[in-house]
């Protein structure tokens, strides 16, 4: 694949929050986890696993977790100034907006495989070896469903509900759950990414303080990313 080429389907990766209900072409989901294990991971570990949700009751419980977790989150959002709320946590919470999807890929992953990292990993958490392990495997989920005309959002699963996740899927005890797939067909068109100019953050040999950003540049930022996601009405 030519770079351009690579770099059209990283720009064509967009994390979409709605789905239709249509079924993904067979053997779709197949060909993103077989994507994904080829991620690169510290000492080879390969910590993950998937496990791909489809039943409907499976599904219902992961909704009603996830559910929960926005209530909390909702409320935690609320003490926030309204320039700066979450647009996924302005308003109280129905439904978990990608209960249409038809396939829910919950990435599981093995911590004793950071027995295969050097002591210094496995001493030190701050090193996130793990972490990065897990989330190269799911950036390249989402590439993959890129390429095959689907949709993905990362749907990311606090400490908090952790344990529940794995009591509704039956996963081990020995593993640890951070993320959920939901995977379809967006309901509607995705909206514009908004990135940073290549420019403003790149630096050579050192770093320039020209590019250093103030408290209140950081501020303007992100006011301008929640006015970028601020949400859509139906069918924009």
């Amino acid at each position: 694949m030519e770079y351009d080429a690579f770099l059209d389907l990283v720009k064509r990766r967009r994390n979409v929050r709605h789905f239709k209900p249509d079924p993904l072409p067979e053997g779709a989901v197949e060909k993103m986890i077989e994507a994904a294990h080829w991620a690169n991971s510290g000492s080879n570990a390969q910590p993950w696993e998937f496990i791909v949700v489809t039943d409907p009751a499976r599904k219902e419980a992961l909704l009603d977790i996830y559910h929960q977790y926005e209530v909390s989150g909702y409320h935690l959002e609320s003490t926030r100034g309204d320039e700066f709320k979450h647009p996924a946590r302005a308003k109280p919470p129905g439904a978990p907006r990608f209960k249409e999807a038809p396939a829910i890929i919950v990435v599981a992953a093995d911590q004793r495989t950071m027995l295969a990292s050097v002591m210094a990993a496995t001493l030190y958490p701050e090193n996130h070896v793990f972490h990065m392990n897990v989330a190269t495997a799911v950036q390249i989920l989402h590439l993959a469903a890129t390429s095959l005309g689907l949709a993905t959002e990362w749907v990311s699963i606090g400490n908090c509900i952790e344990e529940r996740v794995k009591a509704a899927l039956d996963i081990p005890p020995d593993f640890r759950v951070y993320v959920m797939v939901p995977v379809g067909h967006p309901a509607r068109p995705p909206s514009a990414g908004v990135r940073r100019d290549v420019k403003d953050i790149i630096h050579y040999d050192s770093y320039c303080s020209d590019k250093y950003r103030t408290d209140e540049q950081v501020l303007d930022f992100i006011r301008g990313l929640r006015r970028a996601s601020a949400p859509r009405p139906a069918g924009k």
